[in-house]
């Protein structure tokens, strides 16, 4: 696991070094993806699946969030995003899964608590990201719920790595100018932002890898 962990660092921080030395947000997508590419191969089947869901999920989020001044690219592209933004969640996505399982697969229940946390915190964030404060408040409840329902040793795992690369993104990301925060509390970043990352590592571990699996097997991608 040691290797694995740092292989996910090392991918991170050269993550990170390409979107601040690269100007074109095309290349750097293909760049990215190469990359991402090299250091995660071979990418499970449910791996792949969970890549492309973070990446489409996070589209209407980012848009709502943008669109009502939550935050801002300063290379915006389509949709207030640059052409990269959505694959960087599916990466974190993969990020966070390996740090915490490795390259094995894991079966996590499923059930419709988690489908609610799910629609829960995509709705709070893309209703609220226009008041920093509303956000905070709304979202620092919905993280002591779903540390209340799930609290398993993986969904710690999850969290708090997804809260350490979080603010290691957040802080890369604003201190070199890729986007900005209208209110910002501390070093550039709203309050808010700790638990969208706590929710962000809760919600991968009970809802895009348990779905992943689902629809890996209803794909029939697995046996």
């Amino acid at each position: 696991m040691w290797r694995c962990r740092a292989k996910c660092l090392f991918t991170l921080l050269m993550t990170l070094v390409c979107t601040k030395l690269l100007d074109s947000t095309l290349v750097l997508l293909l760049i990215l993806s190469f990359l991402w590419f090299l250091a995660f191969r071979p990418l499970s089947k449910r791996e792949l699946i969970m890549f492309v869901l973070a990446s489409v999920i996070i589209v209407p989020q980012n848009f709502a969030a943008t669109s009502s001044g939550g935050f801002s690219f300063s290379r915006p592209d389509v949709l207030g995003m640059p052409y990269y933004e959505p694959m960087m969640w599916g990466f974190y996505s993969v990020n966070i899964k390996r740090w915490t399982y490795g390259q094995r697969d894991v079966c996590a229940t499923f059930s419709k608590r988690n489908v609610v946390a799910f629609l829960a915190t995509g709705l709070i964030f893309a209703l609220f990201s226009y008041d920093s404060l509303l956000l905070t408040l709304s979202s620092s409840a919905l993280v002591l719920l779903l540390f209340f329902w799930f609290h398993d040793k993986s969904d710690l795992a999850t969290a708090s790595y997804a809260l350490f690369m979080g603010m290691v993104v957040e802080l890369f990301g604003v201190h070199t100018g890729q986007w900005s925060y209208p209110s910002p509390v501390m070093l550039g970043l709203p309050l808010w932002s700790v638990s969208m990352w706590l929710s962000v590592g809760i919600l991968l571990n009970r809802f895009l890898v348990p779905v992943s699996a689902k629809l890996a097997k209803a794909l029939h991608f697995e046996p």
